[in-house]
């Protein structure tokens, strides 16, 4: 993939951001190092991995728990203090046009 200039201002675009020139190209060179570090572990091999072996699902680095039951914070509450509330819900702008 490409990482250019425009490429992150299209980003930036569809994510509502304002970006400066100079943030613009300090994401550029960071967008390309995050790629050439993936583009790495393609390299690597898998031919002893099972099909469907997924690294987030095992070990230690997801350990089951417990779903504790706590009550539910009530809507007044959480409402009370948002700008635009909309009876118990939040109102909030329009994002996708």
């Amino acid at each position: 993939m490409d990482v250019n200039e425009r490429f992150v201002e299209r980003i930036s675009e569809l994510s509502y951001l304002k970006l400066s020139p100079e943030q613009i190209r300090h994401y550029v060179q960071q967008m390309k190092k995050i790629l050439d570090y993936v583009e790495t572990l393609d390299g690597l091999p898998d031919e002893d991995l099972e099909e469907g072996w997924r690294p987030d699902t095992e070990g230690p680095a997801c350990p089951e728990r417990q779903d504790d039951v706590k009550p539910a914070l009530n809507p007044e509450l959480a409402t009370r203090e948002a700008p635009d509330p909309a009876g118990s819900s939040f109102r909030v702008p329009r994002v996708v046009e």
